[in-house]
């Protein structure tokens, strides 16, 4: 870890007591939160997004669009409204860029 840079939120700063308190965790929640909203202000109907697979499930993939989480169906579920194949979506971690046009 040494030398490595980190993103911190300053949580408490006590001159008196010569202490100071940073967090890693709400640092990375923040931006995380920041990216998402971001993330939702650009992304339009039917735009073709690269992301990473998060998790599968029996019913589709979840899939990390750098900031927020897609869920990713097939059309042969059930109920499917929009549809990208799950086999643009393989397994956790792997890149998908949906269905090619």
């Amino acid at each position: 870890m040494k030398d490595k840079e980190l993103q911190l939120k300053i949580i408490e700063i006590n001159r008196a007591r010569n202490r100071l308190i940073l967090s890693e965790r709400l640092a990375v929640q923040e931006w995380r939160q920041r990216r998402r909203e971001e993330l939702l202000d650009e992304l339009k109907p039917n735009e073709v997004r690269r992301g990473v697979v998060s998790n599968l499930a029996n019913f589709g993939a979840f899939v990390d669009l750098g900031g927020a989480d897609g869920w990713c169906i097939s059309a042969s579920w059930p109920g499917a409204v929009s549809i990208i194949p799950v086999k643009y979506c393989t397994w956790p971690g792997s890149r998908g860029t949906g269905p090619q046009r």
